[in-house]
């Protein structure tokens, strides 16, 4: 069994919370574009 260190464990969460932000924002600013289109 491999030990994880909590560094490591930090790491590999902010990665997965970043890129989870990054395709929430995507979504977002692709949303605001249409509504503002439709305008």
């Amino acid at each position: 069994m491999t030990s994880i260190s909590t560094n490591d464990f930090k790491n590999g969460w902010t990665l997965m919370v970043d890129s989870n932000l990054m395709q929430i924002v995507e979504f977002l600013t692709c949303e605001a574009r249409e509504r503002a289109s439709i305008r």
